[in-house]
């Protein structure tokens, strides 16, 4: 399944296709092409880190031919090696255990320990990626490789925000490199006769800041690489209390969108505690006033005037001072509620503690996808992801029907805590009047702690930028270069990788953009 999909971002992996296909994989793994050589730099060429002290468990077959082939390609990478089978090994394993649960009481002595079955691979060069990410990430207890799968050698590039997964070893199969400690955990009586299994056990008892995800390849697995939707996951239980949520949004002289806007939030809502404040940002159209008055009629409605030129963050700012709610919504006018749990769905995540901002799937009219999730670091800066893609496409890994962990999401739609908000400052008034001002509070987030989401199973219309314009004209084009610039001051985006994204597609996304 997830072959079919990997085969639609060609352009992401013709750079391994290139070196990597066409070859046989035991002639390509005997003699290392140019590019696995540069990866393979000795663990003992890098200075002032730790030794590296990794070794390889296997999970052994009746197939002798298999558990040869996986232990010789483990000796060559240079790594010892441990054979947990029913009977006797080759010669050359250093131990042989005839279950997991004897390896776990008397463990090898080894820091690291990855657990593959007889007929998978190891690559040359992942001593050097297990070496690399150890000394970086020290907080570390699994590592996840990406890996080649079945016999055409795909590429399976882990995505870094698979690590929030509740299921993450369904995606990261046996490629993982896990802390001897943990061995503890697999002191048990079930029977285990095969590789995958080991990450199901060890990887519940970690948090997301204990697992990485290493973006570079270290093994090659016989079978094709299949997955399931990813569901996502956070520490700690979800509650079922009811807090209230004040939806904020700003308008000036659009009823047409206004009118939908509204009309589609109230049909299109199954949580009953929430209330909507309006901003009127100087209305003068008769139409328009005329609607605010039947609106500020609601119960739930509440219409506000803000006397004062246009500044958005200055506007929502305002807005959030005015309201008491547990939770705030930003909302555009010129959004379209199309999901009806949408409100309960981006709460589910919101009132986790490690939770910033929350955002949704945003569509332009033709039902493609205007907003996923945004990317920094990407295209000069901050980039929607995915975007023009039709509604229906799934994305890398399920990525645009999952909610996941991202950078930033747009203010179009953005859910926070009202403690969060105040804390942060809320939006930067000054120097980011229009633009950025989401993605810069969505930064300020991550920096405090936080963990940014995308709902994509929460899906609304949003016709981008009819309510303000485009950034056209002189005055306004000046005012987008100096926030833009006000960004890269603040966050160098331009030359900062979104640590939600694989390495190797960033690079290849931004020498894209760079031609």
């Amino acid at each position: 399944m997830l072959r079919r999909h990997l085969k639609r971002y060609k352009p992401l992996l013709s750079w391994y296709r290139k070196r990597v296909f066409g070859k046989p994989w035991e002639e390509l793994n005997r003699r290392p092409s140019a590019w696995q050589k540069a990866v393979s730099t000795p663990a003992s060429t890098y200075q002032n880190s730790i030794a590296l002290n990794a070794s390889v468990v296997i999970l052994a077959s009746q197939d002798a031919s298999s558990l040869r082939m996986s232990t010789d390609s483990a000796r060559a990478a240079g790594f010892n090696v441990y054979v947990v089978t029913d009977s006797m090994p080759p010669g050359d394993a250093d131990a042989h255990y005839t279950t997991l649960s004897e390896l776990a009481s008397h463990p090898p002595a080894a820091d690291w320990l990855c657990f593959i079955n007889a007929g998978d691979q190891v690559l040359h060069n992942a001593a050097a990626v297990v070496h690399r990410a150890a000394n970086t990430h020290v907080q570390a207890r699994c590592l996840a490789c990406d890996y080649f799968a079945g016999a055409e050698h795909q590429p399976v590039f882990l995505p870094p925000w698979l690590r929030y997964s509740c299921t993450p070893e369904a995606a990261f199969s046996r490629a993982c490199w896990f802390d001897r400690e943990l061995l503890t955990a697999l002191c048990t009586t079930t029977p285990v006769n095969n590789a995958a299994a080991v990450p199901a056990m060890l990887l519940p008892a970690l948090s997301a800041q204990q697992i990485v995800t290493t973006s570079e390849l270290a093994f090659a697995f016989p079978e094709p690489a299949t997955i399931e939707e990813p569901p996502i996951r956070f520490a700690g239980s979800d509650t079922t209390d009811a807090p209230t949520v004040t939806v904020i949004i700003p308008t000036r002289d659009n009823p047409e969108l206004l009118s939908a806007c509204i009309d589609s939030l109230r049909s299109q809502v199954d949580y009953t505690n929430y209330d909507i404040v309006i901003v009127d940002n100087q209305s003068q159209q008769p139409d328009t006033l005329q609607l605010l008055s039947r609106l500020g009629e609601h119960p739930k409605i509440t219409v506000a005037r803000y006397d004062a030129p246009f500044n958005y963050a200055a506007i929502n700012n305002w807005a959030v001072a005015q309201t008491n709610s547990e939770f705030v919504v930003f909302l555009n006018d010129d959004v379209e509620i199309q999901s009806c749990h949408w409100l309960s769905t981006m709460l589910h995540y919101a009132k986790r503690d490690e939770v910033g901002a929350v955002g949704c799937k945003l569509l332009y009219g033709d039902r493609t996808v205007q907003h996923a999730g945004v990317a920094i670091g990407t295209l000069g800066g901050a980039a929607h992801k995915y975007k023009y893609l039709p509604e229906t496409a799934s994305g890398y890994f399920y990525e645009l029907q999952t909610d996941h962990a991202v950078s930033a999401v747009t203010a179009a739609c953005l859910l926070m805590r009202r403690d969060l908000f105040d804390t942060l400052g809320g939006f930067d008034e000054t120097s980011l009047t229009v633009a950025f001002n989401d993605i810069d509070l969505c930064l300020k987030a991550a920096e405090a702690g936080k963990v940014n989401v995308v709902c994509n199973r929460v899906v609304h219309l949003h016709h981008e930028s009819k309510s303000r314009g485009e950034d056209l004209s002189p005055e306004k084009a000046a005012r987008f270069s100096s926030e833009k610039a006000y960004m890269e001051k603040r966050w160098q985006l331009s030359t900062t990788s979104d640590p939600f994204i694989h390495d190797g597609i960033q690079r290849r996304l931004n020498r894209r953009y760079e031609r």
